[in-house]
């Protein structure tokens, strides 16, 4: 286990100078860390192994929130399928446990912890050794506050002055005030906090701070003491490579919690091992901790982790989910994680496990993406609808609006906002037309607008100067007619198609306007192509003469508008050829 930061002068051990490579990380973690120093001491695998019997056997899944090496988990994980650790600093002083490097997050606990919560990492055990008598700043665990378990969100409100370890800090640290938490525990409160129901664990700290801000009459932490069932107290500092000189100062001493989710009844069981030779200690302790193997069901309360259980994969997975969110915002991933990328000329969408599991995305929005996928930027262009989505989803549409910038709802890689700018260009320049409209004719170009002004009062709803909110869509048209045979008679047929269709909304009502001609009783109106039904007709209300008199038809740019130069070189060219072929 890496890290447990020994209080210089009180325990056993060898210091070490903080790795280079995570010196602002840790200042930045812990304001005292530059006057501790780094201490890389590890768990060994007989105390870890020893350690453990207590927990329940069955082991799916453990989790190490500061696992170092990983020694601690090597040494718990019994018959463990998955072994999920954390830890800041990601060298690898001995080889770490098996099976624990794909599931290693080299993070900061303290940030790491946020992206658990957005995707309700659970698990059922944990084994922890975090840095002693560091000091974490409370505002990244900030949520603590509102934790399910109530006992962790009494422990975060009652702070602590640190006064036993103000003797360690810079001058005019803040690590000594409000703003921190100590990280033995900060690191207890996330377990608990992270644990399912029948969640349990045990902790390995040192002795006095657990006796300070946990078991002391008044402790400022004791809420906690409610989810500890068993404590043992060990001699020295088990986790030290070295012993050290006699000392005039109080013997150090490591004290191990066992706790549970669940609250449990009175004062833990308590056990002092008194030996002090290192391996009679681990005597002592294995045979106290086989005994509190068998009275476990005896002596802790709450609910058994059970072979039935079925919810390792889900720890498995949210654990995934959080480290490929982590490894994006730190840069780290092997490439970027697009939600919306170029696939060659397709558009290509992608939920990562994060987006999937945070629960940050709402499923409307989910589906807008989806129905992105496998198709061309052109393709999506054409009809407003589309087009302002796939805009929307680029970030582009607050643009185009005269809108304040907002970031895009999605993720989206570089080539997709260049290939939508490009498909709209493109589209822009195709429907252009050649020459100036009439009325009429840029009627057909009303789909890009969402409201139409009235000029000219039209009864009984509309009224001139106001605009009103506009739609458009095509409707089935059938149209029954007769048509000459060849031997000259008359034959009853109908033609089908589709036209468009022109809504205007008044108030509470919608008015559709379409040719006048279809107004005429052998033309039958429909949404619905298939049917015959006279419930299903649909009647004209006004006639797009009427719409043109009576409103503001807006202008079409032709060619010549939207590129002038472009368009005047073309008809030099034009001309040009028309006298070569004179």
């Amino acid at each position: 286990m890496q890290n447990p930061f020994p209080s210089r002068g009180s325990a056993p051990g060898r210091g070490t100078a903080i790795n280079p490579a995570i010196y602002q990380q840790m200042l930045e973690s812990a304001p005292n860390a530059s006057a501790k120093g780094q201490a890389q001491y590890f768990t060994p695998l007989d105390w870890a192994r020893v350690l453990a019997l207590p927990l329940p056997r069955y082991r799916p899944v453990i989790v190490d929130l500061n696992c170092g090496n990983g020694q601690l988990l090597q040494g718990a994980a019994s018959h463990t399928a998955h072994l999920l650790g954390c830890d800041i600093d990601p060298g690898r002083p001995e080889p770490r446990a098996p099976g624990l490097a794909p599931n290693f997050v080299p993070a900061d606990i303290t940030k790491f912890s946020a992206l658990l919560r957005e995707v309700q990492f659970q698990a059922d055990l944990f084994v922890l050794n975090p840095p002693w008598d560091l000091h974490w700043p409370r505002a990244r665990l900030a949520e603590l506050a509102d934790s399910a378990c109530s006992a962790v969100a009494d422990a975060y409100a009652n702070q602590d002055d640190h006064r036993q370890s103000k003797k360690f800090l810079p001058q005019d640290s803040p690590a000594g005030g409000p703003g921190t938490i100590d990280s033995t525990i900060a690191t207890l409160c996330l377990a608990l906090d992270l644990c399912t129901a029948y969640g349990e664990g045990y902790l390995i700290a040192n002795e006095a701070t657990l006796q300070r801000l946990i078991f002391a009459p008044n402790a400022p932490h004791g809420d906690l003491q409610r989810h500890v069932w068993a404590h043992l107290i060990i001699p020295g500092n088990i986790c030290s490579p070295e012993p050290k000189a006699p000392s005039p100062e109080p013997a150090f001493q490591t004290g191990v919690i066992y706790f549970a989710r669940s609250p449990q009844s009175g004062s833990p069981v308590e056990f002092l091992i008194e030996a002090s030779a290192a391996r009679t200690a681990l005597a002592q302790a294995t045979q106290l901790c086989e005994g509190l193997r068998r009275d476990r069901l005896r002596l802790r309360r709450g609910a058994e982790v059970a072979k039935d259980r079925g919810y390792a994969e889900d720890t498995r997975i949210a654990w995934a989910a959080a480290k490929e969110e982590w490894e994006r915002v730190t840069a780290t991933a092997a490439k970027p994680i697009w939600n919306i990328y170029m696939d060659g000329p397709v558009i290509r969408t992608n939920l990562s496990l994060f987006d999937e599991h945070s629960g940050r995305i709402p499923k409307g929005e989910v589906q807008r993406l989806f129905a992105l996928n496998d198709k061309t930027p052109m393709s999506l262009v054409v009809q407003k609808a589309h087009r302002e989505e796939l805009m929307r989803a680029a970030g582009l549409l607050p643009h185009a609006l005269g809108l304040a910038p907002q970031a895009p709802p999605w993720r989206v890689a570089p080539a997709v906002v260049d290939a939508v700018r490009l498909a709209i260009r493109e589209y822009e320049a195709m429907r252009a037309p050649l020459k100036p409209l009439n009325a009429i004719q840029r009627l057909g170009y009303l789909d890009e607008h969402e409201t139409i002004e009235c000029c000219q009062d039209l009864a009984p709803a509309f009224q001139k100067g106001r605009s009103y909110k506009l739609r458009t869509l095509t409707i089935s048209v059938r149209r029954d007619g007769t048509k000459m045979n060849l031997s000259g008679g008359l034959d009853q047929v109908q033609w089908a198609g589709s036209e468009l269709a022109i809504y205007v909304t008044a108030g509470e009502k919608e008015y559709l306007f379409m040719e006048g001609r279809n107004r005429d009783k052998s033309v039958f109106l429909s949404l619905n192509p298939d049917s015959d039904d006279e419930a299903d007709r649909i009647t004209i209300d006004f006639t797009l003469h009427q719409l043109v008199s009576h409103f503001i038809i807006p202008e079409v740019p032709d060619v010549a508008t939207q590129n002038p130069s472009l368009y005047q070189r073309l008809i030099a060219d034009l001309h040009q050829i028309e006298q070569l072929v004179a």
